[in-house]
């Protein structure tokens, strides 16, 4: 059905054609699909999983380096069983720092914190330059703190 107008002027309407107006408004819908399903996709591969492997290390390195009467020894360990974890995830560990601190003097339930960050590279994602321009990189952390084990043997008495 053609409009009134063209009823009372009829040349006005041979040329008018209104094919396509639905796909030219159905456009900036589909954009925005596309961005979100992008963003999702980037999270669900790249970044959930590298939130669990630094959460996971974060506890882990916590907890190894309260294992030990050794001060030097326990924060080591802890830096080596944090990059040792990420490394079980199949993450670079050179893209990961890990440090370790006594909260307080080494001995009988002293605090040890240990946080974990790790930079997810994210230049591999499709057109994710062109939808967030800018460091393509997100940086994660984590933080764990536990208790040195009060039933470490060789404590002198403490």
């Amino acid at each position: 059905l053609y409009p009134a107008s063209c009823l009372l002027h009829p040349a006005s309407c041979i040329f008018q054609d209104t094919r396509g107006q639905s796909t030219i408004a159905t456009f900036p819908i589909v954009a925005l699909l596309l961005i979100l399903l992008l963003g999702f996709g980037a999270f669900v591969v790249k970044i959930r999983p590298a939130q669990v492997a630094v959460a996971a290390a974060a506890r882990s390195c916590a907890r190894a380096a309260t294992t030990t009467v050794d001060q030097e020894q326990a924060l080591a360990l802890g830096v080596a069983t944090g990059l040792a974890n990420l490394n079980a995830y199949h993450l670079d560990p050179n893209r990961a720092t890990v440090s370790v601190a006594a909260l307080g003097p080494w001995d009988r339930l002293a605090r040890v914190e240990c946080q974990v960050t790790y930079t997810v590279d994210l230049r591999n994602v499709v057109f994710l330059a062109l939808f967030a321009p800018g460091d393509p990189n997100k940086v994660l952390s984590a933080t764990y703190a536990s208790d040195v084990d009060p039933y470490v043997s060789k404590w002198g008495g403490k």
